[in-house]
């Protein structure tokens, strides 16, 4: 476990994504600024969700117990 620091961000589509300066920001600075920390960065998107939560909630259940 690791209780006492950050080792994962999840990065979703939402309201924060379409306030951004530039695509740029949201698809490779935000990701390789978390990589830089040492996180595992996961995307959620909101379509893919609306149309299949079930299946993308498993999706990222499974790649959280991965890491």
């Amino acid at each position: 476990m690791h209780a006492d620091s950050y080792i994962v961000g999840i990065l979703v589509d939402g309201e924060n994504y379409a306030k951004a300066a530039t695509a740029r920001d949201c698809d490779q600075l935000r990701p390789t600024v978390l990589n830089g920390l040492g996180w595992k960065v996961l995307s959620v998107w909101t379509v893919d969700w609306w149309l299949d939560p079930e299946h993308n909630l498993t999706k990222l259940v499974k790649a959280l117990e991965e890491i």
